[in-house]
């Protein structure tokens, strides 16, 4: 980003956007993070990068992050607790525990332990659809 520092925003990309917005509010010292689908207009790829960059983060800060996505794979990446919410009337669901070793990296996305607790976290969703009459 270095080579950006004295760009205007309209000549960063999305990722680096959403960097410099990271930066900014690390900038702040945050107890709390709360993040209301950051990444869900980035490329796969990007996303992927900015994921990682939250990881990094939290294990140099370990503030709270309150991070809210409809990416399954983002939620069991980034989590350590994921709550799924019920529609009409909004309510917990369910709290699934994401017991995967950290630190995490990408090739971790394809391991038995994380497609496992994807699949109970798609299960939940399922449930709570039906709990909203959908």
């Amino acid at each position: 980003m270095s080579k950006f520092r004295k760009a205007y925003p309209k000549h960063l990309s999305g990722g680096m956007r959403k960097r410099v917005d990271l930066a900014r509010v690390y900038a702040n010292s945050p107890d709390v993070l709360l993040m209301d689908e950051p990444f869900s207009a980035l490329d796969v790829q990007t996303k992927h990068v900015m994921q990682q960059v939250v990881l990094d983060l939290w294990s140099e800060t370990g503030n709270t992050v309150v991070f809210v996505t409809h990416d399954l794979d983002e939620a069991v990446f980034l989590s350590d607790v994921v709550v799924v919410l019920a529609a009409r009337p909004g309510r917990v669901a369910s709290i699934i525990r994401v017991d995967i070793d950290r630190p995490r990296n990408e090739s971790m996305r394809v391991s038995d332990a994380f497609v496992a607790v994807k699949r109970g976290l798609w299960s939940a969703m399922q449930d709570a659809r039906a709990m909203s009459g959908n």
